[in-house]
């Protein structure tokens, strides 16, 4: 249905009935015709066709802020052409309602993202799901458990175990652990070698040469 023969049928139609109720808005009036660039699109065009949609009408709001209105005449896959009454507060006061269409999409279902799992000894893994227009499209994505540094090269690679002082295990963070100098100790962390035992003062991560205080 094209909107601007339907658009001359429901203003006749609204104002006959705006005589006998007020439950029902006017059709609002065209701002007269110019460009506004300011105005906010009040349609939502993600998914309707490039170069299918028709002029774009201007309305004043109460504030003096222009909208604009600009119908679709069709949409990408899964998407429905749907008719929008818009109401708003016209400028000089009145409440009035504004047509136009637009390419609407279904709601996906079970379409939830999950958190952050472990995988393996070495990785974690998440499933991420967007909907796109009715279609639930779901990717995996991976990262480096606790004590792991790395980027992880598809499920079972690109982690590396954090380096051992003495037997005692370095520590890193999952999601903070890209690097090796995400291996740290924390401070008070105690290490024995064979001259006796000992504690860092100062937290240390690894660094090319060795672990190093951290500043």
């Amino acid at each position: 249905m094209k909107f601007k023969s339907f658009f001359n049928v429901v203003t006749v139609c609204a104002l006959s009935m705006f005589v006998s109720t007020t439950a029902r808005a006017v059709i609002c009036e065209e701002s007269p015709s110019g460009y506004y660039p300011y105005a906010n699109e009040l349609a939502n065009h993600n998914y309707c066709n490039t170069g299918t949609t028709e002029t774009s009408r201007y309305y004043q709001l109460q504030n003096g802020d222009y909208v604009k209105a600009t119908s679709c005449t069709s949409c990408t896959n899964g998407a429905t052409l749907t008719l929008v009454k818009y109401p708003i507060t016209k400028y000089g006061g009145g409440v009035c309602e504004i047509w136009y269409e637009e390419c609407q999409c279904p709601d996906c279902t079970n379409c939830t993202s999950t958190d952050w799992s472990n995988y393996s000894t070495s990785h974690q893994s998440r499933t991420v799901k967007t909907c796109d227009c009715g279609t639930c499209n779901s990717t995996t994505e991976y990262r480096c458990r606790d004590d792991y540094y790395g980027t992880p090269i598809g499920p079972s690679s690109g982690c590396t175990k954090c380096d051992t002082l003495y037997g005692v295990q370095s520590r890193s963070t999952a999601g903070n652990n890209s690097y090796h100098s995400k291996c740290c100790f924390a401070s008070d962390v105690g290490i024995t070698d064979t001259v006796g035992s000992f504690h860092f003062t100062n937290g240390c991560c690894w660094q090319p040469d060795g672990f190093e205080p951290i500043e």
